[in-house]
């Protein structure tokens, strides 16, 4: 009897029976997505002799190995950079170093990030789809553009760079899957795979806000550090907005606020929803306090600090925002803030 050779990888890969033929055809597979791209979409679209559904259960086993393997790879490379933070020379680079090793294997949703990823991904590309090519097209082939652009994973076995590597490769695969699956020009697959997705990512973000970063944090505790960066960012300019708005109140009608719920009209939606959100969402509270027909105060204060933010922003009538207090040091931007907290860590340092 002899042996059925499969005619390409895809082909070997759906049909493949046996631990040790999975195995190459697995390999197969990923080497033909890194190195032709464009005739392994080809010929996916052409392919057929396997039932849907075993081709279906075939390309997310095929997304889970990958994005699993990734995983693995996450875990190395925090060994990694927990090795070379006790030998990076600033203290500073060598704290955020150990917060990521030791908050990343910590989070009881480590081992769901590739579903995660899996998931968005497959959501946003099928939106982009469907209102830039039409609502008549099958959200089909982007499930199977979706799960074999894991390949690109592979190259986060590369320390340092390879994450850049594996985000270029998987945004080309979307981008080679959507041209040759659904037959359309490079604009078009662009548009639907890449710019639109990207937009309604952006304009979500925005919309939830805060929101965000709290499941950020939950699946990715590692960014904790860059969340609260963006939080005290986040409250500075709030402050800003607030006291530009009491300003402008006093413009109008000759007096300061009585309190913050009076300025809604002078302030946007997001920054109305977020200073008045009862659960702090934000990681900050705030406070308003009217001291006399002249005289104001406002202060924002993190829900817990070091956790949700790191600074306590006062600002009044001069419309100067300080740390601390009524006497504390001027902020004026990012970098004074990022300053005083090297200052206040290189303080602590030295005391010890």
């Amino acid at each position: 009897m002899s042996q059925r050779l499969p005619t390409s990888p895809i082909v070997a890969w759906e049909q493949a029976d046996g631990f040790l033929e999975t195995c190459r055809s697995l390999v197969a597979v990923t080497a033909s997505l890194l190195l032709r791209p464009v005739d392994f979409f080809q010929t996916l679209k052409g392919a057929g002799g396997v039932p849907v559904r075993q081709r279906v259960i075939r390309a997310l086993v095929f997304a889970l190995i990958l994005g699993y393997l990734k995983l693995a790879f996450d875990v190395v490379n925090i060994f990694w950079l927990k090795h070379l933070s006790s030998h990076v020379i600033s203290p500073e680079l060598r704290a955020q170093m150990s917060f990521v090793t030791f908050s990343a294997l910590s989070s009881p949703f480590f081992v769901l990030r590739p579903l995660l990823i899996l998931g968005l991904t497959l959501v946003f590309v099928s939106a982009g789809v469907k209102l830039v090519l039409g609502f008549d097209k099958s959200i089909f082939p982007v499930f199977f553009i979706v799960c074999y652009k894991s390949a690109a994973d592979i190259f986060y076995a590369l320390p340092v760079v390879g994450g850049l590597f594996a985000s270029v490769w998987a945004l080309a695969l979307i981008l080679i899957g959507v041209r040759e699956l659904y037959g359309v020009p490079v604009w078009r697959a662009v548009t639907s795979a890449v710019v639109l997705p990207f937009l309604l990512i952006f304009f979500l973000a925005l919309s939830v806000g805060p929101t965000l970063n709290r499941a950020l944090i939950r699946f990715y505790p590692e960014l904790r550090s860059q969340v609260i960066k963006l939080n005290d960012m986040t409250a500075y300019m709030y402050i800003l907005s607030i006291v530009n708005a009491a300003k402008t109140y006093k413009q109008e009608l000759g007096f300061y606020p009585v309190n913050m719920d009076v300025l809604k009209k002078y302030l946007s939606a997001s920054v109305t929803d977020d200073v008045s959100d009862p659960g702090n969402a934000s990681g900050y509270a705030y406070s308003y306090v009217k001291q006399d027909e002249n005289r104001f105060a406002v202060r924002a204060s993190p829900v817990k600090m070091n956790v949700s933010g790191r600074f306590v922003f006062y600002a009044d009538e001069t419309g100067q925002v300080r740390l601390g207090g009524p006497g504390g040091v001027v902020v004026k931007n990012t970098q004074d803030m990022e300053s005083y907290e090297q200052g206040q860590r290189g303080e602590r340092e030295g005391a010890l």
